[in-house]
């Protein structure tokens, strides 16, 4: 079993190259195959990052403002809330989810920048009136 195994691995390594290459043609048209001289396996079509990725929405000020309101009463809402928001907004309920995770985010990420500025400050008091950040030697 352990001697068929390793065969199996080592006669894999030993492939050449070219087998396992992808046809540079193929890559020019995004059309590719592992082998093109195959007729059995249909090809691999490539999609352009731009037939991928829906456009971008904007909401409007109201979305935002009540999306906003409800944030400050409830940081996490159910399948549920998530799909009578959707529909009073206009919106899906996967635009209001992605919403609800990038504000959560975003608060992280000012809460992280207030603690980081407060132990800055609390850490180098006395550089506040040095010249670095004043520019001159301090307040007589």
């Amino acid at each position: 079993m352990f001697n068929s195994n390793y065969k199996k691995i080592i006669e894999s390594i030993q492939t050449p190259a070219s087998q396992n290459a992808i046809n540079p043609s193929c890559i020019e048209e995004k059309i590719c195959t592992k082998n093109p001289d195959r007729s059995e396996s249909p090809p691999i079509h490539l999609r352009t990052q731009q037939n991928r990725r829906r456009p971008r929405v904007l909401f409007t000020h109201s979305q935002v403002a009540k999306l906003e309101e409800r944030f400050k009463v409830q940081k996490y809402v159910s399948a549920m809330e998530r799909d009578e928001l959707a529909e009073t907004l206009g919106l899906t309920p996967t635009q209001i989810k992605i919403w609800f995770q990038n504000r959560r985010y975003k608060c992280k990420r000012i809460d992280q920048d207030r603690t980081l500025q407060l132990t800055t400050q609390l850490a180098f008091p006395h550089q506040m009136f040095n010249h670095g950040v004043f520019g001159f030697g301090g307040i007589p």
